[in-house]
C-alpha cells in the first residue's frame, strides 16, 4: 500500500515540527496555495504544494489534537506521577473505588465534580457542577478554594509545571 505526501506530512506533524506544519496548513486556508518545506534524509530541502484536501486533513489533525485530553496536557506524566506520589497520594488513591481522605482520582479527567462513587463530597463540591478537564484541573490545583469556595481540599500546587505534570499523569489513569 502506498501513501501519498499528505499522510507523511501529517505523520511528520505529529512527530516533529507540528507547530510549523499546522501553521502552514492554517495559512493555506487563506491563500490559494500552501507549500511545505521539509528535508529529506540527505538534508536537502524540498518544497511540496498542498492542495485543498491537504488543508482539510490539517484541519482534522488540529481538531483531533485540540479535543484530545492527552494532547492538552502539556506536562510530563512521569514527572507528574512523582509529584502525585509526594503531594497528592497522602489523601488520594489512583485505584478505582479506593477512596481515602479524598476521592479516588482514577478516571477523573473528563468526569463531573462530586461523581466518584462511595465518597462523601462537601456540599460545595456537590454544587460545583464542573467537568474535570485540563483547564478546570489546573485552576483547581492552583487554588482549590478559589475555584470552589467551601471545598475540603486545602493543598494546592503553586508551580505551573507541577500542575501540568500532575494533569498529564491524571490523564493516564483509567476507571
Amino acid at each position: 500500500m502506498t501513501r501519498g505526501l499528505g499522510f507523511y506530512a501529517l505523520l511528520g506533524a505529529s512527530l516533529m515540527g507540528a507547530k510549523m506544519i499546522v501553521e502552514r496548513i492554517a495559512h493555506g486556508l487563506v491563500t490559494t496555495h500552501c507549500s511545505l518545506r521539509a528535508t529529506n534524509g540527505t538534508g536537502e530541502m524540498r518544497s511540496y504544494k498542498m492542495g485543498p484536501s491537504m488543508r482539510k486533513a490539517g484541519l482534522v489533525l488540529m481538531a483531533v489534537l485540540g479535543s484530545s485530553p492527552t494532547a492538552l496536557a502539556a506536562g510530563d506524566s512521569s514527572a507528574g506521577q512523582t509529584v502525585f506520589a509526594s503531594v497528592c497520594m497522602a489523601c488520594h488513591s489512583t485505584q478505582p473505588g479506593k477512596n481515602g481522605v479524598g476521592p479516588s482520582l482514577a478516571g477523573i479527567v473528563g468526569s463531573k465534580s462530586a461523581s466518584v462513587p462511595g465518597y462523601d463530597f462537601s456540599p460545595a463540591m456537590k454544587d460545583a457542577n464542573i467537568t474535570w478537564d485540563d483547564a478546570n484541573l489546573d485552576k483547581y490545583l492552583a487554588d482549590p478554594a478559589g475555584l470552589i469556595p467551601g471545598t475540603r481540599m486545602l493543598i494546592n500546587l503553586p508551580s505551573e509545571t507541577d500542575r501540568q505534570n500532575v494533569i498529564a499523569y491524571l490523564n493516564t489513569l483509567k476507571k
